[in-house]
């Protein structure tokens, strides 16, 4: 501060700065910390990333209507022997509302052990039933937990 100059007068001069630095600071702390699965509106998406190179991915159908023809990919991931087609999200119909889990092995994404960071793209294909193709492109980004 500068001679005569008070607390009030030191915060109206620099305060903005203060605050700019402030919020610089959170939103790396929160996108260093956040995790995200978005596939957009009508679909929502829940996930876990295990350090055994695996992403496990669970999705909602909130478009309030069958789809059919559905196949998800996860780039850099390849189909895990566990979804085995008794997943209605893999290689069949889902209903309206209806979950499904999708194992996927990702030995190229998932390089680091637990804590490291993950980001990688889902793309989702479907047919509505209106018989319209879509092709989404959705995002994951999380931690390698245990």
């Amino acid at each position: 501060m500068k001679e005569g100059q008070s607390i009030t007068e030191f915060l109206m001069s620099y305060g903005w700065v203060i605050l700019v630095i402030l919020s610089a600071v959170g939103v790396i702390v929160y996108l260093n910390m956040s995790e995200l699965c978005n596939m957009g509106s009508d679909i929502s998406c829940d996930f876990r990333i295990s350090q055994d190179n695996s992403i496990h991915l669970m999705l909602r159908n909130d478009r309030g209507e069958d789809l059919t023809d559905v196949s998800v990919r996860i780039a850099g991931c390849t189909e895990s022997p566990e979804a085995d087609g008794d997943d209605p999200w893999y290689k069949g119909t889902i209903l309206g509302g209806d979950y499904g889990i999708m194992l996927t092995s990702c030995p190229d994404t998932l390089v680091g052990g637990v804590g490291s960071r993950v980001q990688t793209d889902i793309i989702l294909v479907y047919t509505s039933s209106d018989g319209i193709l879509y092709v989404k492109t959705g995002s994951l980004i999380g931690k390698v937990k245990e």
